[in-house]
C-alpha cells in the first residue's frame, strides 16, 4: 500500500503466486496507518473491487478511515442502478460522455455490521454508480472485460438492434461525503484516480528492479523488496525536497538516476574555500536540485 499523493510505499508483503493477497488486506492497512505521519489528519483509501469485503469496510471505521471500495456486480447492484432517477444522474469530472448518481445499495453483511452502522450516524455509506454511454454499434467482443459492464438486458436489446446505445457501469461503496451532486463527482473522479498507483508499481518494477527477485530464498527476496521499496521512498523525498522539477510533477526512478544520480562532474577547489561543482552540458537537474536543497537548508 502506498501513500498516493507522496509516492511512498507504507505497508507491502511479499507472496508467492499461490497466495490470495486479498487474505492480509486488513493487516496492511492497519501497518499502512499506522505509517503515516500523526499531522496527517484525514486518511482516504481506494480498494479495487477485489477488495470487496465487510471485514475491510469494518477495519476502515474502526481506524477512522475515510474509503471507497469498487462493488463486484451482482443481479441486486445492476437491478438498483435501473430505478435511479434520470434527473438524479449528473455529469462526472475529467469522463466524457459518463455521469454520476448515488443510487440505493448496501449488502446486508454490511447493513448489518454493528461497527458500519454506528459510523453512518456521522457518515453513512453510499452506493455510487457511474455510467459512460456506448453506441451500439461500438459493442465489444464477447470475450471483452468490458462486455461485463453492460446490463443484461440492455445488451440483449441492442444485440437484437432495438436500442442505439447501452451504459457500461462501475459501483463503489464509500464512506465519504457525497450528499450533492457536485461532491459524488468529486469522490468517484478521486476515485478512479487510483489507477496512479499502476506507475508507482511499474516504476518500483522497472526503477528499482522488483521485477525480478534475486534468490530461491524467501528471506534474501524479503530483502531485496525492502532496499527496492526504500529506493522509492528515496526518490520520492528528494523529489518532494528539491520541488516541481523541469516543470514536472513526478519522475521515474529511471530519469532521476540518468539525470541526478549518475552525472559526472568535475569538482574545483577555490582558494577561500568554495567548492565548484561543474557538471556537463545537458543536465541542468542537478544544478536546480542542488540549489533547492540548499534553499531548505538555508530555511531550516
Amino acid at each position: 500500500m502506498c501513500w498516493a499523493e507522496l509516492g511512498v510505499p507504507l505497508a507491502c508483503d511479499l507472496l508467492d503466486g499461490r497466495e490470495d493477497a486479498r487474505a492480509g488486506i486488513v493487516d496492511r492497512l492497519t501497518r499502512a496507518v499506522h505509517a503515516l505521519p500523526e499531522a496527517v489528519a484525514e486518511i482516504n483509501a481506494r480498494f479495487d473491487t477485489g477488495y470487496f469485503a465487510v471485514d475491510l469496510a469494518r477495519a476502515c471505521v474502526q481506524m477512522g478511515v475515510r474509503f471507497a471500495i469498487g462493488v463486484r456486480r451482482n443481479s441486486a447492484v445492476l437491478r438498483q442502478v435501473q430505478a435511479v432517477p434520470e434527473a438524479a444522474w449528473s455529469e462526472a469530472t475529467g469522463m466524457d460522455g459518463t455521469q454520476v448518481a448515488v443510487m440505493e445499495y448496501l449488502p446486508d453483511a454490511w447493513a448489518k455490521d454493528p461497527d458500519i452502522a454506528k459510523d453512518a450516524k456521522a457518515c453513512p455509506v453510499a452506493c455510487l454508480a457511474r455510467r459512460t454511454r456506448l453506441e451500439a454499434a461500438d459493442l465489444p467482443t464477447e470475450r471483452a472485460r468490458k462486455r461485463r459492464r453492460i446490463h443484461p438486458d440492455q445488451l440483449a436489446l441492442a444485440l437484437d438492434g432495438v436500442i442505439d446505445h447501452v451504459y457500461l457501469y462501475s459501483f463503489i461503496l464509500t464512506n465519504r461525503d457525497v450528499a450533492t451532486p457536485a461532491k459524488a463527482a468529486e469522490v468517484e473522479a478521486w476515485y478512479r484516480r487510483r489507477t496512479d498507483i499502476e506507475a508507482l508499481n511499474r516504476d518500483a518494477k522497472h526503477g528499482a528492479a522488483l521485477r525480478h527477485m534475486p534468490s530461491g530464498d524467501k528471506t534474501v527476496n524479503r530483502l531485496w523488496c525492502a532496499a527496492a521499496l526504500l529506493t522509492c521512498t528515496l526518490s520520492a523525498f528528494l523529489q518532494e525536497l528539491a520541488g516541481p522539477i523541469l516543470g514536472r510533477s513526478r519522475m521515474t526512478i529511471a530519469r532521476l538516476r540518468r539525470e541526478l544520480i549518475c552525472v559526472p562532474a568535475r569538482v574545483r577547489h577555490a582558494r577561500d574555500g568554495t567548492i565548484w561543482l561543474h557538471p556537463p552540458p545537458g543536465f541542468p537537474l542537478l544544478d536546480h536540485v542542488l540549489t533547492s536543497l540548499q534553499a531548505h537548508g538555508d530555511a531550516a
